[in-house]
């Protein structure tokens, strides 16, 4: 993967959409296939649901909405998590006598 072409990406989906998702794919899957074998499945299913996403939302700008939205959701989780895991740590630290 080299540097990202938006010029050349938004010509290729005017002139030929068709060669323009084949090409997308190939891209995702070779950035997929790029990553450990352990992150691999995860980022498929993370695609799939992309994908899903793309295709019920109809339109581009409605499929923009849906994807920031489910980044939202993703962000928010991750925020809770990293919030658990520094009470945890700081409940440690009391045990251990170290603050």
């Amino acid at each position: 993967m080299g540097e990202f072409d938006f010029d050349r990406w938004c010509a290729l989906a005017k002139a030929d959409p068709e060669a323009f998702f084949a090409a997308r794919d190939r891209e995702i899957c070779a950035l997929i296939e790029s990553h450990p074998p352990a992150v691999r499945e995860r980022l498929r299913a993370l695609q799939c649901c992309i994908d899903c996403e793309r295709a019920r939302a109809g339109t581009p700008e409605r499929a923009m909405k849906c994807l920031a939205a489910m980044m939202h959701e993703r962000l928010v989780e991750l925020e809770r998590q990293n919030r658990e895991l520094r009470e945890l740590s700081r409940k440690l630290l009391v045990a251990a006598g170290i603050h």
